[in-house]
């Protein structure tokens, strides 16, 4: 046994004040010694346990991959053990589109190997899905065949998870196998890694156990029977069981179905901007190494996979140099699960259980047990302020998970503990934050349409800390700030009154995430109308225009200045100030949603447009803008042409916009009168008012609309 001897020595004025900090600190530490000597145990009973063996392939090749010049996006990055690099089909300048004409095609060249029991295909994990491949082919080609032959044909979904492919038997002495690429996301094909394994023993020992999640002994079970166990985790597990001590809490739990982040994307068009992908948050640290996972329930023909993910991989800056997080993904079944983390750094676990078809809720939750897993936990609203802030101080990881209804954050554990402060700036605020968050996420859902139109979503949607990216940013995977932006994301007080600004950047990147692309996500539009979003839920907040950034005030005041109060010829999407652009929207929308008598007016709009019928003209956004024109007209109940008009929405030019794409705007006058004619037929069908003489300067001049600053219960 160590004895550990802590002497502590304070002033006589501060020791009545500090004598209970001390003695918490010191039994955290203490705590902290002991829960570190356990993990370190269960770690090196790990590295006994069987695990596949990966078989490299002595070459491989591709017939078509990008190249950046620098960087080859080869077939080389499928086995390089990397899921942050990718194997990518051309692109640019040039797309070589991927179809079942011209397929892209990864072949995996093989010398002396015995078996191949599996492959395995795991897509990039960026959370972006293009290239996600969706058909393919296998062909194999062993020491008894003179050419490739079809193993199968395999139609996956898109979605982030390994994809595996068995060969029943074996795959004995093989020479060659071809994966032929018939269609993936976008007319791409993509792949983080392509792994070939040969399956190792079978765990045993695991008949002392009353259940398949070996959470119990079977009733009669003795030392003497536990000490016969010849594996060492089952042995560890089985004693620690026997002498209850074997803590089960976030080791042992059920995880629920979710649909599918890119199911509901589809559903929302909102294409490629999805809600969290790591739903199942599970407290849990995976070490590099070997570790045991017990999975039961998993219905036949579904897949769950294990996501590891490291939030930091050594990078710091501002550049977005590499700012992903490192995301290891993991295939589970039902019964015993060998993970072998392969990876530089520890990670927090997920479980990735997702239903493709919108069926979740009629899917059943599955149980998971990480054996001896090293427990982090994670903060919910049904904690206290007090045990948050114990667990913020004690997590063995660097990070923490967040969860509330409707937000996964995921924050540094030290950012939490020091910055999350209620309202009243000095006391623990978790509670009263995931109240925040979630509040605003259901603002937004309002806003878009989600709460009237039957769409809220079970899912939560992601926040997260990064280190290389200097300002806020919505990528695959969610929405990310920098990790200097802690103290003030983090600061209840903050946030609800003198921070207009984190208000506004939660806002604006949620808003990326219901976009209606290209529906009210045109070119020109991509960085404009999500900001209506993130104007409406500051609003709602309580906060008065006169507090906004004095740089929005002026980008939405010099938009009535410049097209109403004056005569141009500017089309307002050549306009370099995205809140000159922003105005008419904004405008449009407060006067229908107040003197309009129209409080459903944004949310109807969002609905609308989301069933949009519309035939593109390649990148001419001038389908979009007419569409948009009529939608809001025909919500409205006037015929809202003129007010574009005078918005420069509708200018006979051409001109090319670059907004995260190449697009164009040709407007000739032909189509512009085409379109007039179609306007005015609206109107003499009674179908649509024509707007009064001072109806433009109406909505144009329209004040805010201010809401009571609410309570938030901490």
């Amino acid at each position: 046994m160590n004895i550990v001897m802590l002497f502590v020595t304070l002033p006589k004025k501060e020791k009545k004040n500090m004598n209970k900090k001390v003695c918490f600190t010191i039994l955290l530490a203490l705590g902290t010694m002991m829960a570190s000597a356990q993990e370190t145990l269960w770690l090196q009973c790990n590295e006994s346990l069987p695990t596949p063996t990966r078989i490299m392939p002595v070459r491989q090749s591709d017939n078509n991959h990008q190249n950046d010049g620098a960087v080859q996006h080869s077939v080389d990055f499928t086995v390089d053990r990397n899921f942050s690099t990718n194997y990518h089909s051309a692109y640019y300048p040039g797309h070589i589109k991927v179809t079942p004409e011209t397929p892209a095609e990864l072949i995996y060249d093989f010398e002396d190997v015995e078996r191949i029991d599996d492959l395995e295909y795991v897509p990039r994990q960026d959370g972006s899905l293009n290239g996600t491949v969706s058909e393919a082919e296998i062909y194999v080609k062993t020491a008894a065949d003179s050419d490739y032959r079809l193993y199968q044909h395999c139609q996956w979904p898109l979605n982030m998870d390994t994809k595996c492919v068995h060969f029943e038997g074996g795959l004995i002495q093989p020479v060659s196998i071809k994966v032929r690429v018939l269609n993936g996301y976008g007319a791409l094909a993509s792949c983080a890694e392509m792994a070939f394994l040969k399956m190792g023993k079978e765990l045993t020992n695991t008949d002392v156990f009353a259940d398949d999640l070996c959470t119990r002994l079977k009733p009669g079970t003795t030392r003497a029977d536990i000490e016969r166990i010849q594996q060492p985790v089952i042995r560890q597990l089985a004693t620690e069981l026997l002498e209850g001590t074997y803590v089960t809490d976030y080791r042992v739990a059920s995880y629920d179905c979710y649909d599918s982040p890119q199911w509901l994307a589809e559903q929302w068009k909102t294409p490629g901007k999805c809600y969290d992908q790591l739903q199942g948050v599970t407290g849990i640290v995976v070490e590099p190494g070997k570790h045991l996972v017990m999975v039961e329930g998993l219905p036949e023909g579904m897949s769950a996979t294990l996501k590891v993910v490291a939030w930091y991989t050594g990078l710091t800056g501002r550049s977005f140099d590499g700012g992903n997080p490192e995301i290891k993904t993991y295939d589970l079944k039902n019964g015993s699960n060998i993970i072998d983390h392969d990876s530089r750094w520890a990670g927090l676990a997920y479980i990735a259980y997702f239903n493709d078809e919108g069926k979740a809720s009629k899917c059943p939750p599955i149980r998971v047990h990480f054996v001896g897993g090293t427990v982090n936990g994670y903060l919910t609203p049904d904690q206290t302020n007090e045990q948050m802030h114990q667990m913020t101080a004690a997590a063995p990881s660097r990070f923490i998970d967040v969860v509330s209804r409707k937000v996964h954050a995921v924050w540094t554990s030290a950012g939490m503990h020091e910055f999350c402060k209620a309202d009243d700036g000095k006391s623990p605020g978790y509670r009263q934050y995931m109240n925040i968050l979630d509040t605003l996420i259901t603002w937004e859902q309002r806003v878009v349409g989600f709460e009237k139109y039957g769409r809220v979503p079970k899912n939560r949607t992601l926040l997260y800390v990064n280190f290389t990216y200097g300002a806020a940013f919505q990528g695959g995977l969610g929405i990310s700030s920098h990790v200097d932006n802690e103290r003030g994301l983090l600061n209840c007080q903050g946030l609800l009154y003198n921070d207009s600004e984190s208000v506004w950047g939660l806002g604006h990147e949620w808003g990326h995430q219901h976009q209606l692309k290209p529906y009210f996500c045109w070119g020109g539009t991509n960085e404009v109308t999500n900001n209506l979003a993130a104007y409406y839920v500051l609003m709602h907040l309580g906060y008065r225009y006169e507090q906004l950034h004095w740089g929005k005030r002026e980008g939405l005041e010099k938009g009535v200045k410049h097209y109403i109060e004056s005569e141009t010829d500017d089309c307002i999407l050549e306009s370099s100030d995205l809140f000159e652009r922003l105005c008419p929207f904004v405008k449009l929308c407060n006067y229908f949603m107040n003197e309009g008598g129209k409080p459903d007016f944004l949310p109807d709009l969002y609905e609308t447009l989301r069933h949009s019928q519309v035939t593109p003209d390649s990148t001419n956004v001038i389908p979009y803008v007419f569409n948009f024109i009529r939608t809001a007209s025909t919500l409205s109940g006037y015929n809202l042409t003129p007010y574009f008009e005078r918005f420069g929405f509708l200018r006979v030019k051409a001109f090319e916009i670059d907004d995260y794409g190449k697009y164009t705007y040709h407007l000739t006058q032909e189509r512009l009168d085409a379109f007039r004619r179609d306007m005015n037929t609206l109107e003499r069908k009674k179908k649509l008012k024509p707007m009064p003489a001072d109806m433009v300067e109406r909505i144009a001049h329209t004040p805010d609309i201010e809401y009571e600053h609410p309570h938030f219960e901490n």
